[in-house]
């Protein structure tokens, strides 16, 4: 099977490089990196008021991207009756009981909100204020401090809540509101970014000042300033909010995609799938996967796509798809690479097609900074596309160990061949949806990146405990780390199966801590995972583009990396870049760009701001 790559730079549909074939002026390449143009999203069909308001109103507060993208390609409104009843009825906590008492609770908090949130803001959707969003998704708080009266700060409330049932937020969490000028009704306060001199009236005070005055006051409002969790030490130093904070804020404001509620929701759906013949509407599952590596020294990106769409219907011949990944940083296009696989189906295979999961991987080459990926995958046969977006960040040297994402294996098999997810003569199936079945063990992949001055030894410890349990259903494993497998970059890759046999089904998190004996630093990450109660369903349909080992493929890997270079406003590194291309390849129109870059690099030296210097 042989799948065919190119590599390409959007804009007016002009393709840059068909692995390093005819390029296009450069002059385009600038535009890309300096324009932030978009094009205009097609004009859809106007839908009736009652569904607007399904996606625009109250009910928006919980709907994941996946069921808004679902709802807004359904063409009936027979098929959008079926997905609203299906909507309420996964998010039911009594099934079968008659009456959604979620349903029902959730509608009685926006009228609440309605009728004390919006009248500052002059609106009567109150579930739309930042109070109303709270108090709707969050509930009643546990405890309510009014600031009111005092003449020299704006009036402000504070709420103290525990946890909803958010994985990612502490089990008890302060959330400040506050009107910020007076006039426009109260808005969400951010630790981070507003500090604390952003309460007082009168300009002027610093954020010591204020946080002083404040503690006059009331000293937990003081402290809620520069954090909202109970415990953490406010930064006395510097008066700088907690960053950590800013996930609390973020859950308020982006409660629908937040990865537990997300997975949550997937889960439910999938059960009452099972579980259930009254609704027959079923929903598709996207996940998109993204690690970040080093190897012999350089980044790389892996990444997969899974899709899972039961309402496909497939037909024995031939299954193909086109696939297309967009790199973005800084909201500017670094490439684009596009791929049409495809494999033959026969009929005993696309008859169950609809309970296997599709995935495809890729790796890119890339640089330190903050990026976007972006994947759409389109079967051809049925004409249906499905698209799913990450962020995520390359760092680059510290002076203290730093961790990669941590992985979730499904199993792993031997391969030498360079592979999306291959490392160490192996290559490693990520579990997209978070499932592990104890009986297999909790496999697990992570990268640690060590300083240049490098520890003698590092132990690390692990932690699995459920979401919702007591300290006392904790399981902990220690080991030491081989440092003799760190490679010459300051990187170790680490697999590990931890035996959890005796868990049950259940939300669980696995915590990872490293630890340097000799100066006591202390890295850690985290994750969650499930234990479903059981796996059903197929085995994926695997597809992974793999590097070949010749100078063209090397050529091109050069040339994506010059373009992640450039658009991180490194151009004398994208020259040297361009250059072992070049040398690689022998292909004249890398040669033409690269003496173009070079001659515009040499007459903007000196200069600062990178590409946005360079003018064609």
């Amino acid at each position: 099977m042989m799948f065919v790559t190119t590599s390409t730079l959007l804009g007016a549909g002009k393709r840059l490089c068909r692995p390093l074939g005819s390029l296009a002026a450069f002059g385009l390449l600038l535009v890309l990196f300096l324009s932030g143009g978009h094009a205009s999203a097609a004009t859809k069909p106007k839908l009736a008021q009652s569904y607007t308001d399904f996606l625009t109103g109250p009910p928006s507060l919980l709907l994941t991207k996946v069921e808004k993208d679902t709802f807004t390609h359904l063409t009936t409104d027979l098929d959008r009756d079926v997905f609203i009843e299906r909507f309420w009825a996964v998010r039911n906590r009594t099934p079968g009981l008659g009456a959604n008492d979620f349903k029902e609770e959730f509608y009685r908090r926006v009228a609440y909100a309605n009728a004390y949130y919006g009248a500052d803001r002059g609106t009567k959707q109150g579930w739309s204020t930042d109070r109303g969003r709270t108090y709707v998704l969050f509930g009643k708080p546990q405890t309510t401090a009014n600031f009111h009266g005092n003449q020299e700060i704006y009036a402000t409330e504070l709420w103290f809540y525990s946890n909803p049932g958010l994985p990612e937020l502490p089990s008890f969490f302060y959330i400040l509101f506050f009107e910020g000028d007076g006039v426009s009704g109260y808005r969400a306060y951010r630790p981070y970014i507003d500090g604390p001199e952003k309460l007082m009236r009168e300009r002027g005070y610093s954020n010591q000042q204020a946080y002083q005055y404040l503690r006059n006051i009331n000293p937990e409002l003081a402290s809620s300033t520069l954090t909202f969790i109970p415990g953490e030490p406010p930064d006395l130093d510097t008066y700088t909010g907690s960053m950590a904070s800013n996930v609390i804020v973020n859950a308020v404001q982006g409660y629908s995609e937040m990865p537990s509620y997300v997975k949550q929701i997937a889960e439910r759906t999938a059960l009452l799938t099972r579980v259930t013949s009254r609704i027959e509407y079923k929903l598709a599952s996207v996940n998109l996967t993204a690690f970040v590596a080093e190897q012999d020294g350089e980044s790389w990106l892996h990444w997969q796509i899974e899709v899972l769409d039961p309402a496909e219907k497939w037909t024995p011949g031939k299954a193909s798809f086109a696939v297309s990944a967009s790199l973005y940083t800084q909201g500017r296009l670094v490439l684009q690479k596009s791929d049409t696989p495809e494999f033959p189906l026969s009929a005993a295979v696309a008859e169950e097609m609809g309970k296997r999961p599709v995935v495809y991987a890729d790796m890119i080459p890339v640089e330190t900074g903050k990026y976007q990926l972006s994947v759409s995958m389109k079967n051809t046969q049925t004409g249906v596309i499905h698209e799913a977006s990450r962020e995520f960040e390359v760092h680059g040297a510290a002076d203290t160990v730093a961790f990669s994402d941590i992985l979730l294996i499904d199993r792993h098999e031997p391969e030498s061949r360079r592979r999306p997810f291959q490392f160490g003569g192996a290559e490693f199936y990520p579990s997209p949806q978070g499932y592990v079945v104890p009986s297999r063990g909790l496999s697990i992949l992570y990268q640690l990146q060590l300083p240049a001055k490098r520890p003698s030894e590092l132990v690390v410890h692990y932690t699995v405990g459920q979401v919702t349990g007591s300290a006392a259903a904790k399981k902990t494993f220690d080991e030491k780390l081989d440092l003799r497998t760190l490679d010459a970059a300051g990187a170790i890759l680490t697999s590990r199966t931890l035996p959890i046999e005796e868990l049950g089904p259940g939300q669980y998190r696995l915590s990872v801590r490293v630890e340097d004996p000799a100066s006591a630093k202390v890295a850690a990450t985290a994750i969650s995972f499930t234990v479903p109660s059981e796996i059903t369903g197929k085995p994926p349909v695997v597809m992974a583009k793999g590097q070949a080992d010749n100078d063209q493929s090397r050529a091109a890997v050069r040339y994506e990396r010059a373009l992640c270079l450039l658009a991180t406003d490194r151009p004398a590194e994208a020259v040297a870049a361009l250059r072992q291309s070049w040398e690689l390849s022998g292909n004249a129109a890398v040669r033409s760009l690269l003496d173009h870059l070079s001659a515009i690099s040499s007459r903007t030296a000196g200069q600062t701001g990178g590409t946005r210097e360079i003018k064609n």
